[in-house]
């Protein structure tokens, strides 16, 4: 089940309101959803077999394991008679984008394959822009423009190839 960010906020709203609260508590919202058997929300948290929530946990323990992993990868550029290594980061694993509807996993990242280094530029340009749009009230109040981000995060997405 997917709620729209809209909806999510509209539930945070009720809860505050009807209990005067302005933090939030995950345990104390989930006593006041508890009391809603009606509430929009109520299935989605409380809804699932024991099976299925142990089962869920479990994967996100899992995923846990993987999420993070690092590899390092050497390149070796040649100008002229100078030889530069260059070092890059990537994550050991990636889990792609369109696979996560049906479930997903974790796949090997391969800094030598076009997919893999696709599918890593748009996971790093939807970062980024959750990024933007958390932060860009802070960023901008402080006098910063955050444009030349929005430019990358266009290009990583490939949309600049696309018009061209």
């Amino acid at each position: 089940m997917n709620f729209k960010k809209s909806d999510k906020q509209r539930l945070i709203n009720e809860y505050a309101s009807e209990t005067g609260k302005n933090t939030l508590d995950v345990a104390d919202i989930r006593v006041w959803l508890k009391e809603k058997p009606n509430h929009e929300f109520y299935e989605y948290v409380f809804g699932a077999s024991d099976d299925k929530k142990i089962e869920e946990y479990e994967k996100d323990r899992i995923s846990g394991l993987i999420r993070g992993l690092r590899i390092t990868v050497k390149h070796e550029v040649t100008k002229d008679v100078k030889v530069r290594i260059k070092v890059a980061d990537y994550p050991a694993y990636i889990s792609p984008m369109k696979d996560r509807k049906q479930g997903g996993g974790y796949v090997p990242f391969d800094p030598n394959s076009e997919t893999s280094q696709q599918e890593l530029r748009l996971q790093a340009a939807q970062a980024m822009a959750a990024w933007i749009s958390r932060y860009r009230g802070c960023v901008e109040h402080s006098g910063y423009d955050i444009t030349p981000m929005e430019e990358l995060v266009h290009k990583l997405r490939g949309l600049d190839e696309e018009a061209a």
